[in-house]
């Protein structure tokens, strides 16, 4: 009888989660890092759900103290989990994330991380029946989805805890944000042309 392996505690599944500045289909580089060749692009992108969903707050939590616990962890931190840690979860409700709440309306009242995956290891990005999605326009900024997530640990100038994708599953359609527009709302205001109306705008 086979077993399923056991996920490491510091992986998660996360309730669904709105994307933002997603660059899940090729690797980015942000344009700070651009001329930087240490700086690797990634897979990457922003996600926020609502303060409501708790289940997956206590996911990130436990995740968290997980990572708090691993030999790499305490390697990289000399021995013991630093007083200032940068942790991955941010508070849309927080003032000092007023700034940029006020440039990204939708993360008020909602908790948001950003994540990301190497060059080399692109996520997975599935539909629901776990198909690969083709269409790249199904994954969009303001689609919901669900993560697989990873966290582990960083260290150097900055101590913390960062958040890997693994794998991407749509979950529903939303109104899409930044530029990103649809057609069914692009074109909603045109009607159809009168009967008779002719095509010709020539003559």
């Amino acid at each position: 009888m086979t077993t399923t392996s056991q996920r490491p505690a510091t992986a998660l599944t996360t309730g669904k989660v709105r994307g933002s500045y997603l660059h899940l289909w090729s690797p980015h580089k942000s344009d700070a890092d651009a001329n930087d060749p240490e700086k690797k692009a990634t897979y990457n992108g922003n996600f926020s759900f609502p303060k409501s969903d708790t289940k997956t707050k206590a996911k990130f939590d436990a995740a968290i103290a997980a990572v708090k616990l691993t030999p790499k962890a305490l390697k990289l931190w000399g021995g013991r989990v630093p007083s200032k840690l940068k942790l991955p979860l941010r508070d849309g409700d927080h003032p000092d994330e007023a700034d940029t709440v006020a440039k990204n309306p939708h993360l008020k009242g909602m908790w948001f991380f950003n994540a990301s995956a190497q060059e080399d290891n692109p996520p997975e990005i599935v539909n629901r029946d776990l198909t690969p999605i083709t269409n790249k326009k199904q994954i969009y900024s303001g689609v919901w989805v669900y993560l697989d997530v990873n966290l582990f640990p960083f260290g150097g100038k900055n101590n913390g805890v960062a958040v890997g994708i693994s794998n991407v599953m749509f979950a529903k359609d939303d109104a899409p944000l930044g530029n990103t527009s649809r057609p069914a709302d692009a074109f909603a205001e045109i009607e159809d042309e009168e009967e008779g109306e002719s095509d010709n705008v020539l003559g």
